[in-house]
């Protein structure tokens, strides 16, 4: 064999061997373990209940670790440092009958003791084996993909709602204060959020507003169902400074039609949702006249998007 064949051989084996070994990508949320037989392995960089667990990893188009034989358990317990993490095992639908979270039979069994409280599986890191945890508990947590579970499919089209309004819709939770996991958007949820000036497409601007429990709501309730969060809003502002024509009606136009445009599939507008300020609150006239601007503001916005039908859903604060 001429040297140049197999310098070349040599290269496709590397070429294969490199994209075998990133089968399966980083995920956001977790460190990745490794792969063995086709299986990639993550651990959750959070902490959560077991249910909760077991709801986000399949969101992620996974499902809680599942161990099939001892060398799969070894792989995953010497990889875990010095964390307790739950695991698919449990006796949740039937006290005392053992089931995993996926479906699959049992061909391992190395848990020991049980009580009626204690329904959910957690692997120890010392010698690897599993114990039963109660609900309440909240730990780290291991999830499994491989090849004939790539995740849910991903129903068309793509649910758009837009997000505007005042200070109440610009919000004033403190990011850094939530449960980490919060801070993480659901692989089917797609935001656009201009904050003060400067576009975001996570939670990192600091801050937010409803729609973060809004997001989590919709994400976890309908998995298959990709959705477009647009975040448009300012606070201090008066309705009279929404109206069409003005800055903030043009602006939040413009960044409607640039999140859509960004699409390549079909969307559906399904619903547009304000949240006041107090502004308006400050004199008579604006207070009385905020009935007449939001309907013109809502009429003109529902025009110029081409969907006289938007659903429009309004906040309310509630006065001292």
């Amino acid at each position: 064999m001429s040297f140049s064949k197999f310098f070349s051989g040599l290269l496709c084996l590397l070429f294969f061997a490199q994209a075998a070994a990133q089968s399966y990508p980083d995920m956001a949320g977790f460190v990745k373990l490794g792969e063995q037989n086709g299986h990639g392995y993550y651990l959750s960089n959070n902490a959560l209940t077991w249910m909760n667990a077991d709801d986000f990893v399949r969101l992620n188009g996974g499902y809680l670790v599942t161990m099939n034989t001892q060398e799969e358990n070894d792989f995953i317990k010497n990889r875990l440092g010095n964390e307790m993490v739950f695991i698919g095992i449990n006796d949740h639908d039937q006290e005392g009958q053992l089931a995993w979270a996926d479906g699959e039979p049992i061909t391992l069994d190395l848990h020991s003791g049980n009580s009626a409280v204690n329904d959910f599986g957690v692997m120890n890191f010392w010698d690897g084996h599993w114990q039963l945890g109660n609900k309440w508990e909240q730990r780290k947590f291991v999830m499994e993909m491989d090849n004939n579970n790539p995740g849910p499919s991903i129903d068309s089209p793509v649910q758009v709602f837009i997000f505007s309004g005042q200070s109440n819709m610009s919000g004033a939770g403190i990011t850094a204060e939530l449960n980490p996991v919060l801070q993480i958007l659901p692989p089917n949820v797609t935001l656009r959020n201009h904050f003060y000036g400067v576009d975001y497409v996570d939670f990192s601007n600091g801050s937010f507003g409803p729609e973060l429990e809004f997001i989590q709501e919709i994400a976890y309730a309908h998995p298959t169902q990709k959705y477009l969060i647009i975040k448009y809003a300012w606070g201090g502002t008066g309705l009279n400074q929404w109206m069409p024509g003005t800055y903030h009606y043009e602006t939040l136009k413009n960044k409607v039609f640039q999140a859509l445009g960004s699409l390549n599939q079909d969307y559906e507008l399904a619903g547009f949702l304000w949240m006041q300020g107090e502004t308006d609150a400050f004199n008579p006239y604006s207070a009385n006249s905020y009935h007449q601007n939001l309907s013109s503001f809502i009429n003109g916005f529902r025009n110029d998007l081409g969907a006289p039908e938007l659903t429009v859903l309004i906040g309310q604060a509630n006065p001292p």
